[in-house]
């Protein structure tokens, strides 16, 4: 039996294990998509002779490794990018981490072409939006993974949006490195108080459930209601001691929802904790528990940043390169994030006031229009001509002045 030190230890050399020297650190992307008939608007299912599960076929003489799950194929790899699908069946490519933004955004338009056409011929689209654009999410079929069934039914308990959550958003998740313990607890912290400004800037769900949507932060709102204990800020962020530790703690004191025995999934009313007693070695269900929670930064060997809606490639490369130009210099954002009071409820306090009032919201006194300005200004300090070009593309309108 592993102890929970023991078990600690083993997540605090797992996330140590992630640490970059400086000169290495690098920027990767998750984005996800949603599948749709031409005609209709209305999300692709799984199964079926036109399925993403058949598209997922047709896509394999692209890549070099299957993903079958519960006998079902899932998800595809390659040296370049990760095909994976979500609950509702959106289709995320995940392109594999570089310093250079260009040089994933090219990877990135390959395999979106590639899936276009296929898509095409089946007279089915790939969309970046943030939730289904016709579909209603109690008219979707989850995918058939037996942890997705176990992850349903805990959702429908904890809360009213689980639903919502796995059938009908999309989203894009930046992920950058850190160089040690540190390094992690400073770009965690900041990245937590920048995830209302950035949930803002990348706002792009305009239909919600069948009719227009007017809540700017729609997928904070949606997940505020999934899992309040593995959503959200983890409550440790602000306080003194938070470190990879304290980290590992806030993953074991969680709900583990299901468990794994004989290689099949299996319901549990269990914590972590005790399901990892009975490991003592470093194994894939230390893993499993890492991507069962969910709040707005999360920890891994890397920080992944979780705000964002699906947006178009100009988009997600501008936010992507936004994200790369403020963590380069964390001293001048450490400098600019002074502002802010590092808090729970301050963060809160934020989203509440751009659910009420959108653009025209006042965030710690300012008007949050003029922060956009700022961080977009800040970010482009810091960047190449090259990615300061991409930064703009998507976000130049934000841009002006301030005397």
């Amino acid at each position: 039996m592993s102890s929970r030190e023991s078990i600690i230890t083993n997540y605090t050399d797992f996330f140590a294990a992630g640490c970059k020297e400086p000169g290495e650190l690098k920027y990767g992307i998750e984005a996800e998509h949603i599948i749709t008939y031409n005609n209709t608007g209305k999300a692709v299912p799984y199964l079926g002779d036109d399925g993403v599960c058949s598209l997922l076929h047709e896509l394999k003489k692209y890549f070099t490794e299957t993903d079958m799950t519960d006998g079902h194929l899932i998800g595809l790899l390659n040296d370049e990018a990760n095909i994976s699908l979500e609950p509702g069946s959106q289709l995320e490519i995940s392109i594999t981490a570089s310093e250079s933004i260009p040089e994933i955004s090219r990877i990135y338009q390959k395999y979106h072409k590639i899936i276009s056409d296929i898509l095409t011929e089946r007279k089915q689209e790939i969309n970046t939006v943030g939730y289904q654009p016709a579909s209603l999410v109690r008219d979707i079929v989850i995918l058939p993974k037996c942890r997705y069934y176990f992850m349903d039914q805990h959702f429908g308990r904890s809360g009213g949006s689980g639903i919502n959550m796995m059938r009908g958003t999309a989203s894009c998740q930046v992920i950058l490195d850190y160089t040690d313990e540190k390094d992690f607890i400073n770009k965690y912290r900041c990245a937590s108080v920048l995830t209302p400004l950035l949930a803002l800037i990348s706002t792009n769900t305009p239909i919600f459930e069948g009719a227009p949507n007017h809540n700017l932060l729609i997928r904070t709102k949606i997940w505020r209601d999934v899992d309040p204990a593995r959503c959200g800020i983890p409550p440790e962020t602000f306080n003194p001691d938070f470190s990879f530790a304290k980290y590992a703690e806030y993953i074991i004191n969680q709900a583990a929802i299901f468990e794994i025995k004989d290689e099949k999934s299996t319901g549990s009313d269990k914590k972590v904790s005790e399901i990892l007693a009975d490991k003592p070695d470093w194994d894939d269900d230390y893993l499993l528990y890492l991507s069962l929670a969910f709040p707005d930064v999360r920890l891994r060997q890397y920080i992944e940043i979780r705000v964002a809606d699906s947006m178009d490639a100009v988009k997600m490369f501008a936010y992507m390169a936004l994200i790369k130009g403020l963590f380069l210099d964390m001293p001048c954002l450490n400098k600019w994030l002074s502002k802010f009071p590092f808090s729970i409820d301050s963060i809160i306090n934020a989203q509440d006031a751009i659910m009420k009032e959108g653009m025209n919201a006042l965030v710690n006194e300012e008007p949050v229009a003029d922060l956009l300005n700022q961080m977009i200004k800040l970010s482009l300090a810091n960047l190449d001509k090259e990615e300061s070009e991409i930064l703009l593309s998507g976000f130049g309108q934000y841009l002006y002045n301030i005397i």
